[in-house]
């Protein structure tokens, strides 16, 4: 089970657009979720949205166009404003013969591959498969067969890439499995003359590294291909379709996602400076209007400066948000790496049976029920300690009998009442709670496991659990941290998390967390440092760690930002403790 900052949830296949092997960034900040390049930009979350709102209205009806909107959406985490009209232009212009869209123009499996993109991401299906289309492409004969007959222009080569692009793609999202062709393509891509071509124009080689990522294969030519990326940007920054080529957001940003995802990883000195300028020219390209009491705002085309224009817009909004840089939605890096691949290309599990879920569900509320009484108990024992109310020490009479009235609603009979023997037999828990057998196994280990849950939070949470501490100032802080990590972050995300695991069990995710409950946790994470620092200084989070020492890996904090960076990860820890023990 996958919890809080995962970087590999379901259902957002707008990675079958800009899909790569995530590498870890150097010269990166810590985030919520996922290291971040801070920009001279903060792009506005609720300005993008309505541009894609009028830009969705008066749409032409083409399919490529429409998907590309769907997945700008999709990137801000958001629904498009009239799904109907999507589904309208979608479906009628589905082929009714090979299933795909476009069929029989060039470059058709990559507008396909998108428009399936879009259906993927609004969690739909097509009203026809594809299955026509893909009987011919098995084998790699059949396949260059297919893609002669429709892609290759031999005056224009990235026609043929494009179309390679299209069909890797698009196979994996329809077949969910990888090609049988990989070592042919690889071949392919690797002899001279053609890693040539796709090497050396940039609208090609990011999308095809791409390719590579999705496929589980290692770049061919590895420093030759970064040594051409570098020598190819521009003055200003950025990069164009090709080497001759002036710059643009669009472009840019797909070479940026790749420099980020590939080849960050502090072995090459130059990579930093040239990720830095590059992304200081697409924040120049960010562009803001306001019409009809409406600001809308987007990425420019050099063709129409100071207008947004969607493709800049939708590749430029993948980048900031892996990177970081749009206000009003927390950082969270999308599901990228070769094992969400693993994970999507596994598919979906079957559904637990009615009585399954019934008895997975009613644990969750059991634990986290327990879990929030028995922190606002302890808590509020530990802060009486603090302001000298009560000598101590904690659990003292009155929290040990309110935490025994907690756990006797996590009883035996309840249980019972949606965990009978055979429905517990059926489901597979974790350790701690992997031998039980009936309902009064389920309610010791599960009490258990939230006791030291929270046993564990709370020590990180208080540096001098047991001592009076005279300073007003200091014990503000300290409050505030307690309440901060356990109510608006802690027991937020165990919620969230809960949630996603009975879709889960559903049959909807393969694993959890999904997009919509990756949004509800990283917005509680993005408010932590600023609630620690409406109480707390620098000064203070150093005085009590002083006096006393936070736990585990926040021993030592010395800033409000380095406390709230430690305490969201101890809490990840601590909430896993919970979840990973119930189906």
């Amino acid at each position: 089970m996958v919890l809080f900052v995962m970087r590999r949830s379901l259902p957002l296949l707008f990675a079958a657009l800009l899909v790569a092997v995530l590498a870890t960034p150097i010269e990166a900040t810590a985030t919520c979720d996922g290291p971040s390049y801070p920009m001279a930009l903060q792009a506005d979350r609720s300005a993008i949205l309505n541009y894609l709102d009028e830009e969705l209205a008066f749409a032409p009806a083409s399919p490529s166009y429409i998907a590309a909107i769907v997945a700008a959406y999709s990137v801000l985490g958001a629904d498009p404003s009239n799904p109907s009209l999507v589904f309208g232009i979608l479906d009628s212009n589905q082929d009714p013969v090979e299933g795909t869209w476009f069929t029989g123009q060039y470059h058709y499996p990559t507008y396909s591959m998108t428009v399936m993109s879009a259906y993927a991401s609004m969690i739909a299906s097509p009203p026809r498969n594809l299955d026509p289309f893909f009987i011919p492409l098995q084998t790699f004969p059949g396949w260059q067969v297919h893609l002669y007959a429709y892609e290759y222009l031999p005056s224009n080569p990235v026609v043929l890439w494009g179309g390679i692009i299209g069909y890797t793609h698009l196979y994996v999202l329809h077949e969910r499995s990888l090609p049988p062709w990989i070592p042919d393509l690889m071949a392919f891509a690797s002899e001279p003359a053609n890693y040539l071509e796709w090497r050396d124009t940039n609208h090609v080689r990011d999308r095809m590294i791409e390719v590579f990522n999705i496929l589980g294969e290692p770049i061919p030519n590895a420093a030759d291909v970064l040594d051409t990326i570098i020598a190819q940007q521009n003055l200003d920054g950025g990069w164009g379709a090709d080497a001759a080529s002036p710059s643009n957001a669009d472009e840019t940003s797909h070479a940026l996602l790749t420099l980020i995802r590939n080849f960050a990883d502090g072995s090459d000195p130059r990579v930093p400076a040239v990720i830095a300028s590059g992304l200081a020219f697409v924040a120049s390209q960010y562009v803001e209007a306001t019409t009809s009491g409406l600001t809308k705002a987007g990425f420019q085309d050099a063709a129409s400066p100071g207008l947004p224009e969607l493709s800049n817009t939708l590749s430029s909004l993948a980048l900031l948000v892996e990177t970081g840089n749009i206000e009003g939605l927390p950082n969270f890096i999308f599901p990228l790496g070769d094992g969400w691949w693993d994970v999507f290309l596994a598919g979906n599990p079957p559904p637990m049976g009615k009585d399954e879920r019934r008895c997975a569900s009613k644990l969750r509320k059991f634990a986290q029920a327990y879990l929030k009484k028995r922190l606002d108990v302890m808590r509020g024992c530990y802060d009486a300690v603090n302001d000298g109310s009560i000598a101590g020490p904690c659990p003292d009479a009155a929290a040990q009998a309110a935490i025994a009235a907690a756990q006797s609603k996590v009883s035996t009979a309840k249980i019972e009442q949606r965990c009978p023997a055979a429905t517990i037999s059926a489901l597979k828990f974790g350790a701690g709670c992997e031998t039980a057998t009936n309902a009064a196994d389920l309610s010791s280990c599960l009490i258990a496991a939230v006791d030291s849950s929270s046993s564990r939070a709370l020590s990180v949470q208080y540096a001098q659990p047991g001592a009076y501490i005279a300073d007003a100032g200091e014990r503000n802080c300290q409050k505030m941290i307690s309440r901060t990590l356990s109510r608006s972050y802690l027991l937020k995300a165990v919620k969230a998390s809960g949630k996603c695991l009975g879709k889960r069990d559903k049959g909807k995710y393969a694993v959890c967390n999904d997009l919509k409950s990756r949004r509800k946790i990283n917005s509680a994470c993005s408010k932590v440092e600023n609630k620690l620092a409406a109480a707390c200084s620098d000064a203070r989070v150093q005085a009590l760690d002083s006096a006393g020492g936070f736990g585990f890996s926040c021993a030592g904090a010395s800033s409000v930002a380095g406390l709230a960076d430690c305490q969201v990860a101890e809490h990840d820890v601590a909430g896993k403790m919970v979840l990973d023990l119930l189906p």
